[in-house]
């Protein structure tokens, strides 16, 4: 059988999670869709040789510390930073006939030091 939905996610960004908490436990997992909070976007430029380079970001946030700037700040007696918010950068660029595609993870939060 394929994996659910809801078997794959991280349930660091899952929003939804408190409300289908009692539905999982319950074995309806065939009909539960986790709801993530994040960003897409993707940009493709033609270069003057011919190339083309494409850019993407993914950014999701994380429900487990969230809150306003001033009223969610450092971390949380779970471990959890304030805002979590981690972020994709992909690179893809294609230029004679040679490929490449580069990828770059990063993570921030609201943790003074």
């Amino acid at each position: 059988a394929d994996p659910l939905a809801w078997d794959l996610q991280d349930r660091r960004f899952v929003w939804n999670r408190a409300a289908l908490s009692s539905l999982e436990a319950a074995g309806v997992g065939a009909w539960l869709t986790p709801i993530m909070q994040g960003a897409v976007l993707c940009e493709q430029v033609s270069t003057t040789a011919n190339g083309v380079i494409a850019v993407g970001i993914v950014a999701r946030r994380s429900c487990d510390h969230a809150g306003t700037r001033f009223k969610a700040r450092g971390v949380n007696d779970d471990g959890a930073c304030a805002n979590f918010v981690e972020i994709e950068q992909i690179l893809y660029s294609e230029h004679g006939g040679r490929r490449c595609t580069c990828s770059l993870v990063q993570t921030r939060g609201s943790a003074p030091l």
